[in-house]
C-alpha cells in the first residue's frame, strides 16, 4: 500500500500568516487584500504553483501595503511544529514494508525550512504544488503521483485535513482519511499497522 500523506496542518503546523501580520503591524483581512495583484487574483496561489516567484509576490505585496517588504517572510517567520506522534506512526508504516510519500501545497519558502530542518526525511519522496505547476484538489495533481509512484488508485491511502482535497483523492478511486487526530487515524489504519 502506498500512504499519502499531506504536510501542513497534518504532520505540521501550516502557516506563519498571524506571525506576518502582528511583525509588519497589519490585519489578517490586509494581508489578503494585500496580495493581490491589479486584476485581483491571488498571488499566493501563484506562488503555490510555482508560476511566480517570491520576489514577484512580495514586490506586489509591498506595491499594495506601502510597507516595504525586503526579505521573504514567508522564510523568515516559519517556524513549524511536527507532530512526534504522527511521525511514530509513519514510522510503524514503513516498518510494516509500505511506502509513504507526501503531497503538499505548498510554497518554496515554506518547503525549503522544511527541507533544511530535515522535516521531509521521514518520506520516501515528496511531490510539493510549487514544483509540480498544480495543487490539490485538482485531478491532475492526483494524476502525476499516480503515474510517477506508478500505482493503482486503489492501492493508495490518501490523508489530508482538507476535505476537498480528501473528496478529490476518493474521485479518482483513493482510499481517503479526513485528518482530525492523530488517534483517530490510529484506528482507521490499524489493520495496516498490524
Amino acid at each position: 500500500m502506498l500512504f499519502i500523506f499531506d504536510m501542513g496542518g497534518v504532520v505540521a503546523s501550516s502557516s506563519c500568516t498571524a506571525t506576518i501580520c502582528k511583525e509588519i503591524g497589519i490585519s489578517l483581512h490586509d494581508f489578503y487584500s494585500f496580495q493581490l495583484d491589479s486584476e485581483g487574483n491571488n498571488t499566493y496561489q501563484y506562488l503555490s504553483v510555482g508560476s511566480i516567484s517570491v520576489d514577484e509576490y512580495w514586490r506586489n505585496f509591498s506595491l499594495n501595503s506601502k510597507i516595504e517588504i525586503i526579505e521573504d517572510l514567508f522564510e523568515v517567520l516559519y517556524r513549524p511544529e511536527i507532530n512526534d506522534a504522527l511521525i511514530l506512526l509513519i514510522e510503524n508504516l514503513k516498518r510494516k514494508g509500505h511506502r509513504v510519500v507526501c503531497c503538499t501545497n505548498t510554497i518554496g519558502s515554506h518547503f525549503e525550512v522544511h527541507r533544511r530542518l530535515g522535516n521531509y526525511e521521514i518520506f520516501d519522496f515528496v511531490y510539493s504544488s510549487h514544483l509540480m505547476g498544480v495543487k490539490k484538489p485538482s485531478l491532475e495533481f492526483f494524476e502525476k503521483v499516480i503515474d510517477v509512484e506508478r500505482v493503482s488508485a486503489k492501492d493508495i491511502y490518501f490523508i489530508d485535513d482538507d476535505e476537498r482535497n480528501v473528496e478529490a483523492g476518493q474521485s479518482v478511486g483513493m482510499k481517503t482519511h479526513l485528518f482530525i487526530s492523530v488517534e483517530s487515524l490510529k484506528n482507521a489504519l490499524a489493520e495496516f499497522l498490524i
